[in-house]
């Protein structure tokens, strides 16, 4: 029986991790690599800013007030300080960004709406949902849709009134020519109606009184009755417009008696 010869052991060196950590690092720089030629490259700057949504702002206030400018690093934009940057526009109460590769910005824009027109010395100021009054804004005559404030030194009862134009629906805003406060009593206010009707009412709760103010106009349009004073309280008085030649005129009486103040 022959006997084979035994071959010694070797151990193989570990060639394969070797080449493995290699190709990892190559990799990895070219990477690294592509990420720094993408950086250089024209492609990674921005070449455009859109912006919708504008109604007051003008496409380069907006852009000027988020700090982007042409050129800048796409990569290298932070949303949220571009964010907080146009919010503190007054006219702005929403801001959305999104990005289109390769280089392109959009902005989009929720402005707060226009609510009504602040009469002034100087000329009528816009009035937004949110209470800012634009003195910075050139006043145009479209915005003629809102109603009026006038004679209204009462700056701290302002915000009041704002937030009782906003519960109006739409509709019924634009129904509204102009508004007074009363010199007697600051409580009590006086509208205008494009209509022709001259309301008298509180500041208090005005939304709710003025949810009638569709069904009483249905009511005197029946009766064929034109303009008049409507007295909106805790009764509601119509008094008929006068007619040429005539001193007094006469009232319907919804209930309860007219108000005492500001009589026409």
């Amino acid at each position: 029986m022959s006997m084979q010869p035994l071959v010694p052991y070797r151990r193989k060196k570990p060639r394969q991790k070797t080449n493995r950590w290699m190709l990892s690092g190559l990799i990895l720089f070219f990477i690294l690599l592509g990420c720094l030629l993408y950086l250089q490259s024209p492609i990674s700057r921005i070449q455009q800013i859109e912006v919708t949504g504008l109604q007051l702002l003008t496409e380069d206030e907006v852009i000027a007030a988020s700090g982007l400018y042409m050129q800048s690093v796409f990569q290298l934009l932070r949303e949220e300080p571009i964010k907080k940057r146009l919010l503190t526009l007054p006219e702005i109460a929403q801001v959305d960004l999104t990005y289109q590769f390769p280089n392109t910005v959009h902005i989009t824009i929720q402005e707060w709406k226009r609510i009504a027109n602040w009469e002034t010395n100087n000329g009528p100021l816009i009035i937004l949902e949110n209470g800012a009054v634009l003195e910075h804004r050139t006043w145009q005559e479209d915005y003629r849709d809102k109603p009026f404030i006038r004679r209204w030194d009462d700056v701290e009862r302002l915000p009041q009134l704002i937030a009782e134009l906003k519960k109006l629906s739409p509709s019924l805003l634009t129904q509204i020519q102009s508004i007074e406060q009363s010199e007697q009593d600051p409580e009590r206010i006086v509208l205008h109606m494009r209509g022709g009707l001259t309301i008298y009412t509180t500041l208090i709760e005005l939304s709710d009184k003025l949810s009638l103010y569709p069904q009483i106009t249905n009511y005197l349009r029946s009766q064929q009755l034109e303009g008049g004073v409507l007295y909106l309280d805790e009764a509601v008085w119509y008094q008929i417009a006068e007619e040429e030649g005539t001193e007094d005129g006469s009232a319907e009486e919804g209930e309860g008696t007219a108000p005492q103040n500001d009589s026409p």
